[in-house]
């Protein structure tokens, strides 16, 4: 690693779970701990220059309050390379037991961050009532044999049309009455969770569908 290519800097990519009470951790509440977990980890991060320096920390899409991940991401900026078994040993200790270490592994980077270009996520909703499995899964066939499902999506300064279908990779109900999804994060074809919940409880004819528990099992690129 201390041959990097020109322009590249060494970085670590870790992939934590965030779990029980860790779901109402907000955005800015992650960052805040994984900042205090970095520095008494004494891990090598670089910190930006100024008056108020702060670790180099960038994460993937964000994830919604209540909501649990299985495999989130992290980018750490290094100032240099460390032991691999030393870090994710060192991180482990000061990471809370809600966002525990899933793996780590460090590499390089250029401008963009690595954590820019996910895709796809995959989603895991447990119905609240095991008998609307059913209805789900036909609903969810009916929607993925149309080429397009238009709706309405309020932005910041108006109104605008989409085709929630484009961004839809994969729907299924596994025997558990868990929903699996696999939904786009590309900003060109978001497909919202939420959304998602709602049509298909459109199609099925009910109210809304009650869900006892979420969790965004993956972010990937495309396949």
């Amino acid at each position: 690693m201390s041959n990097l290519p020109e322009g590249r800097r060494p970085c670590a990519i870790i992939h934590f779970s965030k779990l029980e009470r860790g779901r109402f951790l907000s955005h800015l509440d992650l960052a805040r701990v994984m900042d205090r977990a970095v520095r008494r980890a004494k891990l090598p991060v670089a910190y930006t220059e100024g008056f108020h320096p702060h670790a180099e920390i960038s994460f993937g899409p964000p994830l919604p309050l209540g909501v649990e991940g299985l495999r989130e991401p992290c980018c750490l900026n290094l100032a240099h390379v460390p032991a691999l078994e030393d870090m994710t040993r060192s991180l482990s200790r000061q990471l809370p037991g809600c966002l525990p270490l899933v793996d780590a592994e460090i590499t390089h980077r250029g401008r963009r961050s690595p954590l820019a270009d996910y895709q796809w996520a995959g989603w895991e909703f447990t119905l609240a009532d095991p008998e609307e499995a059913a209805l789900v899964a036909d609903a969810a066939t009916r929607f993925l044999a149309e080429p397009e499902w238009l709706r309405e999506r309020q932005t910041k300064s108006q109104l605008t049309t989409i085709n929630l279908r484009a961004g839809v990779g994969e729907l299924a109900i596994r025997d558990d009455a868990t929903l699996l999804a696999q939904l786009s994060v590309n900003p060109d074809c978001l497909a919202k969770p939420e959304e998602i919940l709602q049509v298909l409880a459109e199609i099925a004819g009910l109210p809304k569908l009650r869900v006892q528990r979420t969790v965004r099992s993956y972010l990937r690129l495309n396949d």
